[in-house]
């Protein structure tokens, strides 16, 4: 700009290339943004992933330590299944209260491997 400006030079050749290259920054600074975008989205995907995996496993973890002679008397059955309860009910941190919209906000960015 500041050399057509200076009007030292052929400002007929300059400023072509100049919008040229102000185009082709719109385009990088455009691509830049939605690679941004997917790669929060996906970060995004990968956290809630590993979170739900780790709760399933607390979950399994909680299952496999009930003691099978507590779940034989109506109390002890009653105190299991209240463990189990409060357990299930801790869902709310992972951010999976509705499947479609869960698919619906991370389906273009699935693998074979997270879709499972």
């Amino acid at each position: 700009d500041q050399v057509m400006l200076d009007d030292n030079y052929a400002v007929d050749c300059i400023r072509p290339k100049c919008l040229e290259l102000q185009r082709m920054c719109e385009q990088y600074k455009e691509c830049m943004r939605k690679r941004q975008e997917i790669l929060n989205k996906s970060h995004d995907l990968h956290e809630r992933l590993d979170k739900a995996n780790k709760w399933c496993s607390r979950g399994v973890d909680l299952l496999a330590s009930q003691p099978l002679e507590n779940c034989q008397t109506p109390h002890g059955a009653e105190l299991a299944l209240r463990d189990i309860e409060t357990y299930l009910s801790s869902t709310k941190e992972l951010k999976l209260n509705n499947p479609r919209e869960f698919r619906q906000l991370f389906e273009d960015m699935m693998t074979p491997e997270t879709r499972v």
